[in-house]
């Protein structure tokens, strides 16, 4: 970790939660230590109340460290509060401009925060997204997103990206976030389950500037037993309430922002989003019932037929208004798609 900081300020906070990852972790957090970044940055490890032997190998690890003056900080939560609090405490504590976020199970490119943080810079951005390559455990590579390298400057430059038809994933990792952008707006992570879909929602309808690279920065390590696996196996009344509150919370947010181009059709893409991911789980009957039920409305946000652009949307809230349950909207989706393959 490089102490050549002229303006003796930290540059990025790399928030790095540890819960059982005993296996990956060592290497990831290698991969933090041995960034090629000119100025100086900080880690904050959360120890998240783990029950393997993670952070003992964090603490040996940092201890050599710290021997070279590494700014490195561990916050232990008081109990297993989750991955979403966890970043949360990240973003309270942080001293740096900028905040990354890293599973301690994936790895840095060696040139990560060079590239990240040169565009964001360069650019003066609220977020900088690179591209990333999916590998298993032992390296081998399964797949690549490499995105486009491209910048938008306007309110909302999120939605106006998705709308043009440039995404990322919604995971926050991989992605450089300028600090005082995520506190201003008081971007945080809002539930326990499926946290990270609300939190990227923020991201797009607040951020004025953000930029995309090709640079690849992160090697993204696909298990079995993530949070996100374990959930998607394991259906409860839990992850009902966490969909259910999403949805209300990104209309909420859709209607407070209704000024922003094409957010409507941005709030139909998600519906989508979050509806796939119950449908395609093995819900019982009653759940599906009570998630229809905590949603009730959900179209009705919409002003009019005339705020969509798409005309897919504007079939999709036609129907919805008729019949407002999710599987209505799949189904109504899935003909229009298929009608336009005809």
């Amino acid at each position: 970790m490089s102490s050549r900081n002229i303006n003796n300020r930290i540059k990025v906070t790399i928030g790095f939660p540890v819960y059982n990852v005993e296996k990956y972790v060592e290497k990831s957090l290698l991969s933090v230590l041995s960034q090629k970044f000119s100025y100086d940055y900080e880690i904050i490890i959360v120890d998240d109340c783990g029950s393997d032997g993670s952070m003992d190998i964090v603490n040996s690890i940092v201890e050599y460290s710290k021997q070279g003056g590494g700014n490195i900080r561990i916050i232990k939560q008081l109990s297993n509060k989750g991955v979403a609090e966890a970043r949360n405490t990240i973003i309270w504590e942080a001293k740096g401009d900028y905040i990354f976020f890293l599973d301690s199970d994936d790895w840095m490119a060696d040139n990560c925060l060079a590239t990240l943080y040169d565009i964001a810079i360069r650019n003066d951005t609220d977020v900088v997204v690179g591209s990333f390559t999916s590998v298993l455990a032992d390296g081998d590579v399964i797949g690549q997103f490499i995105g486009r390298d491209t910048e938008e400057s306007c309110d909302g430059a999120g939605v106006e990206m998705v709308n043009k038809g440039i995404d990322w994933q919604v995971a926050p990792w991989n992605k450089l976030y300028k600090t005082e952008f995520l506190r201003k707006n008081k971007i945080y992570f809002h539930h326990k389950l499926f946290e990270d879909v609300f939190f990227d929602f923020q991201i797009r309808v607040y951020a004025n500037r953000i930029c995309c690279t090709s640079e690849n920065t992160l090697f993204y390590v696909a298990r079995d037993n993530s949070l996100t696996s374990i959930s998607q196996k394991k259906p409860s009344d839990e992850a009902i309430i966490n969909y259910a509150n999403i949805v209300n919370d990104i209309g909420r947010l859709t209607q407070e922002n209704a000024k922003i181009n094409g957010i409507f059709d941005y709030y139909m893409k998600s519906l989508r989003f979050i509806f796939i991911g119950v449908n395609s789980k093995k819900y019982s009957k009653q759940q599906k019932a009570k998630f229809n039920a905590m949603i009730k409305g959900y179209v009705r946000i919409i002003p009019s037929l005339s705020v969509l652009k798409s005309n897919t949307h504007k079939v999709l809230y036609v129907m919805s208004k008729i019949h407002l349950d999710h599987i209505t909207f799949l189904k109504t989706y899935d003909l229009i798609e298929k009608w336009r393959r005809l």
